[in-house]
């Protein structure tokens, strides 16, 4: 009994501490609950006594036009603390606070003016605080706003209004004669500029950009355009920064058609970046490698060409003074490189990984939001082999003018053809070595020279755009190889390398890069397609008749010098079958050789054994064949027209034979073929 009532005891000891525990909780969730809600009551309280406050100093002003700005001060640092851009009545009271301060602005009274603050010791350091509270919540309000709106438009103005008054003291009314206290107090906003730079200034400007360009038609207004340019070159007017000019590139220049809706629709913001000689920062910045690797990395494929694109506007809008002065080799290798970041990006064919891109084609990437903005882009890029452009890049041709001595070929008149050659008392190939060993040129340049290297680099340039923009590719070769006389300079150019066009210095170069990717054989592919698409496009009357552009001189020539360098390749295995197959610098060379021989085929324009190899001669080439050489091979499977055609039938017969044999075809003495009889019935012609 004794144990029950002790086991009884603890039970209600329990049972008791467990309820005084419930009921500590229920209070304390009692207390909770009520402060929370006496919070929540005081907090609407509060809140309301502020904006009646603001309400109050605001509609003063309104009344008046002469409220001091000291008393509205605590007014707008308390609003700011429980500012909700979600609340309506939030927004209007904050929507009337920015009319009431760019109002005041103008003013030139310091004691009605909302900057006149900064001059106030008391005041000066929680005003600039203020300040950049006040213009980082106008920075989210903005970016949240509908631009395509009439309501939207007129806050955008309100606030865009509100963050230029506020970053620049050159429309603070009080300064007007106080150029000292203009300097002190400029650099006060440019703290508040790099303070907004930090607060994501350029990816809200972003944001509001791409909403107004990134369409097929622009949403934006003209103010509020030029109004967001200025903001977004404010921070690199003042000084250069790495980091800040990064974001610039990153955020801005790589909007896509931006730049030319700038110049269609606001000349002004084309002029306000002018003045900050944002391009030649922007040139000067890329150079670097790290540099351009944090861009590229950031922007990656579709916006890098935007980016180039922008670039090319202002290069093309720039003075011809500034284009020369940063051309070369400075932009020409920053386009090059951002085309072959584009070049990475570029798929060969559909997948699941790829989307279909306007100007790239099938695109490893699935975020080209932009597709409505394109059209534009490829207005932009069009500069890029437009007539000034290409003259200006390819300024540097201008100095390969010198007399050159070339190797002449007599033409005769003969009625059975329209232009027949022949060659005067000697063989071919020695009028050849004598007239090529005359051609020293007055100005002889060799690879690797500061002149020769200019050239090289803009070629490299258009073959990257040819290369990267596929589906531009005819544009591109139509702009070059008909820019008035570009492709004839390219050609004067080439016959100023040395003897034969540079032949022994482009063979010397391609023993140590069999590949074919060093920039000069990238020069001869540009020419290659260049001539092969001029070619294509030139009838006989004008390419044999008007000799439009180029010779019958020239066109022999450039055969020649094709001719030799491709057999010479091949002979010494420097390049295969596959090198000839695959695009290339030697695919090129190979289709233009063979356009060439092809016209001459159906116009003879070349004298008799013009074609054929002298070094190797074709016995030794068929004689190599016969040992199964892979070089030989090579040579009459790409150039059959290197032997003559005597030679090739006779090759053509015993390959048949060959392989008659090998299948078991061949006739002899035990197994002969049975002959078909047929009969013919002169009186049944119908049922034979």
């Amino acid at each position: 009994m004794a144990s029950k009532t002790r086991e009884d005891i603890l039970t209600q000891a329990k049972a008791a501490r467990e309820n005084r525990l419930i009921e500590t909780s229920k209070t304390k969730a009692a207390i909770k609950i009520q402060t929370w809600a006496r919070c929540r009551l005081q907090r609407k309280r509060f809140l309301r006594i502020v904006r009646e406050l603001l309400d109050k100093s605001l509609t003063s002003y309104e009344e008046n036009q002469q409220q001091p700005v000291k008393s509205i001060f605590n007014n707008v640092q308390l609003f700011i603390r429980c500012l909700d851009l979600r609340s309506s009545p939030d927004i209007l009271l904050f929507e009337r606070l920015a009319r009431y301060i760019t109002r005041s602005i103008p003013n030139e009274n310091i004691k009605f003016n909302y900057a006149g603050l900064a001059l106030d010791k008391v005041f000066t350091q929680q005003w600039v605080i203020q300040v950049k509270k006040l213009l980082v919540i106008s920075l989210e309000f903005l970016k949240s706003l509908n631009h395509s709106s009439q309501p939207d438009g007129k806050r955008s103005v309100l606030i865009l209004n509100l963050l230029l008054s506020l970053t620049s003291s050159r429309t603070w009314g009080f300064l007007k004669n106080s150029k000292p206290l203009e300097v002190i107090l400029e650099q006060v906003c440019i703290n508040i500029v790099y303070h907004l730079v930090d607060n994501n200034l350029y990816k809200c400007l972003q944001t509001v950009l791409s909403q107004g360009v990134c369409s097929s038609r622009v949403t934006i207004k003209t103010t509020n355009l030029n109004a967001l340019i200025t903001l977004s070159v404010r921070p690199l007017c003042t000084q250069y920064k790495a980091d800040v000019l990064s974001q610039f590139i990153i955020h801005i220049l790589s909007i896509p058609s931006l730049l030319y809706h700038m110049k269609t629709q606001s000349v002004e913001s084309i002029e306000t970046m002018m003045k900050c000689n944002i391009l030649a920062n922007v040139i000067k910045y890329l150079e670097d490698d790290q540099n351009s690797k944090i861009v590229f990395n950031a922007l990656e494929g579709s916006y890098s060409l935007c980016l180039l694109a922008n670039l090319i506007d202002l290069v093309h809008l720039s003075s011809q003074e500034e284009v020369q002065a940063i051309i070369h080799p400075n932009f020409v290798t920053l386009s090059t490189r951002l085309l072959d970041s584009c070049q990475l990006y570029v798929a060969a064919k559909k997948s699941n990984l790829t989307q279909w891109h306007p100007l790239l084609g099938w695109f490893a990437q699935t975020n080209c939001d932009h597709a409505e903005a394109m059209p534009f882009v490829e207005r932009q890029l069009q500069h890029l082999w437009s007539r000034n452009f290409v003259l200006q890049v390819f300024h540097c041709l201008n100095i390969f003018t010198g007399d050159v001595e070339v190797p002449y070929f007599q033409i005769k008149d003969d009625k059975n053809s329209f232009t027949k050659f022949f060659w005067k008392a000697m063989k071919m190939d020695d009028v050849m070595k004598k007239g090529l060993d005359k051609y020293n040129t007055k100005q002889s340049f060799k690879l690797g020279s500061h002149e020769v290297t200019r050239v090289v680099q803009s070629a490299v340039l258009y073959e990257a755009c040819l290369r990267t923009l596929s589906l531009l590719r005819i544009d591109i070769l139509t702009s070059l190889a008909f820019c008035e006389d570009f492709l004839m300079k390219f050609w004067i150019f080439l016959k100023c390398l040395g003897p034969q066009c540079g032949l022994k210095s482009f063979l010397q170069l391609l023993a140590v890069n069999s590949k074919a990717t060093a920039p000069e054989f990238l020069m001869l592919q540009l020419f290659g397609e260049l001539m092969n698409h001029f070619l294509t496009v030139t009838d006989d009357v004008e390419l044999f008749e008007q000799q439009k552009s180029f010779t019958i001189q020239d066109l022999l020539m450039m055969s020649q010098f094709i001719n030799v360098f491709l057999v010479r390749a091949i002979w010494n295995g420097y390049i295969d079958a596959k090198s000839l197959s695959t695009r290339g610098p030697m695919l090129a060379l190979h289709s233009l050789l063979m356009t060439l021989h092809k016209r001459d085929l159906r116009k003879t324009f070349a004298p008799d054994g013009f074609w054929l190899s002298t070094d190797p001669k074709s016995s030794y080439i068929l004689l190599e064949l016969e040992r199964n050489k892979r070089h030989a091979q090579t040579l009459i499977q790409k150039m059959p027209h290197v032997i003559p055609h005597a030679d090739r039938v006779i090759l053509f017969r015993y390959y048949v034979v060959k392989e008659k044999t090998f299948l078991g075809l061949t006739e002899t003495s035990s197994v002969a073929p049975q002959s078909t009889l047929v009969t013919i019935r002169r009186f049944e012609p119908k049922t034979d």
